[in-house]
């Protein structure tokens, strides 16, 4: 999952502008990671945290508009 998605997304910053490490991915609608089992509802997106140990992908959710 990493190969398909590294550098797909947007990088984050931080409040003073500088890059953090994380990168927001957001999947294509209709495309889904699976369930939340808390909310129900569909993991559409997820985080990529960057660090010198390794790469850990986070998913989430988000409202889309």
């Amino acid at each position: 999952m990493y190969d398909k998605y590294k550098t797909t997304g947007r990088l984050r910053k931080n409040r003073d502008g500088s890059r953090t490490f994380k990168e927001n991915i957001n999947l294509p609608v209709g495309q889904h990671l699976g369930i939340d089992i808390y909310t129900g509802k569909e993991i559409n997106g997820m985080t990529i945290h960057y660090s010198k140990t390794g790469v850990h992908i986070v998913p989430l959710y988000y409202k889309e508009k």
